[in-house]
């Protein structure tokens, strides 16, 4: 599996889909913030641990390129940060390991017996921290600065709790904004079961969840998650009682 793989991404050239994945997300997060920023919106709340990935996969400098692209395909990622010693001594993606394959016309990683240590011959990237508090916007002007793709994450004692994707920073931005424009929203109707939910609450002044269900033909988890994200914002009161379910009721 992992060597058909690797022939199919080779046959695409030098710049990788990876690669041409990568430019796009950033010139987006670049052009999300400038356009949030100017648009004066709510500042950032969500945090870098808020949406960062604490299962952490790592690599040894010993470990070679087979076993490398296996635990990306296994795990769904596309990089990984190389410990040595309980150091953190570089980030290897997905991309690193094709361009050096390709430079050596290799088709095998796991016949030949590549280490990731030999990266070093086109340098293990340079590692970028952000702090697990920060949030998401400081994140994102990392990544667009230092033209990266992720961030290792670490908390107030410098410990690496986590890492943290441009892909990461596009959703938590992407659904930051979104909630705020319905907070903002006035002569603009926006077309979404959020908005649908918010109607019905104000028409009623107060709703349970059980009649929203049959009503708006939705799973009581997933109306029980929107309505808690518009009680974050201070849109509407959970009222909780001990019998039947929650009441959903506008804010006063």
């Amino acid at each position: 599996m992992v060597v058909r793989f690797i022939k199919n991404r080779l046959r695409l050239g030098k710049k990788s889909m990876d690669e041409e994945l990568v430019e796009h997300k950033r010139k987006l997060i670049t052009k999300l913030v400038k356009v949030e920023k100017e648009r004066e919106y709510i500042p950032i709340r969500t945090t870098v641990k808020d949406i960062m990935s604490t299962d952490l996969k790592t690599l040894k400098p010993d470990d070679n390129f087979g076993y490398a692209l296996e635990l990306f395909t296994e795990y769904s990622i596309t990089g990984a940060p190389v410990i040595d010693k309980e150091k953190v001594v570089g980030i290897v993606s997905e991309t690193d390991i094709l361009r050096l394959m390709n430079e050596k016309n290799l088709s095998d990683p796991k016949r030949d017996e590549i280490k990731i240590r030999e990266l070093q011959e086109i340098k293990i990237k340079n590692v970028f921290f952000v702090n697990q508090n920060e949030k998401l916007t400081d994140a994102s002007k990392i990544m667009t600065e230092k033209n990266v793709h992720r961030l290792l994450v670490l908390d107030d004692k410098k410990k690496l709790v986590g890492i943290i994707t441009m892909e990461d920073v596009m959703m938590g931005l992407s659904a930051e904004f979104f909630v705020d424009s319905i907070h903002k929203a006035t002569d603009k109707v926006i077309e979404s079961e959020i908005d649908t939910l918010i109607k019905i609450i104000e028409k009623r002044g107060r709703v349970s969840i059980n009649e929203l269900v049959k009503e708006m033909n939705l799973k009581q988890s997933h109306i029980e998650n929107l309505a808690k994200i518009l009680e974050k914002r201070g849109l509407i009161v959970i009222d909780y009682g001990i019998f039947g379910s929650p009441v959903l009721r506008v804010k006063s």
